[in-house]
């Protein structure tokens, strides 16, 4: 087998974010109820959010929604 054909470009994949994963694994309105409880800080803290996500079965911690909230 020739070098070229073993040595090829490299394809560079992006790891999904979290809510990335959660965009695919969530239904459109309880991911749409989730952005909004993301952006309603007054309501919604994060560490509230984080724990009952984990607690319905989508692990994630206080500091993965603080993260996400500065982003959006």
């Amino acid at each position: 087998m020739a070098l070229k054909d073993v040595l090829t470009k490299q394809q560079k994949a992006k790891p999904k974010s979290w809510l990335e994963s959660m965009s695919e694994e969530l239904d459109k309105e309880d991911f749409e109820w989730l952005l909004a409880c993301l952006e309603n800080r007054k309501d919604f803290s994060g560490t509230y959010i984080a724990n009952k996500l984990t607690e319905a079965g989508h692990p994630v911690s206080p500091t993965t929604i603080n993260q996400i909230r500065q982003r959006i």
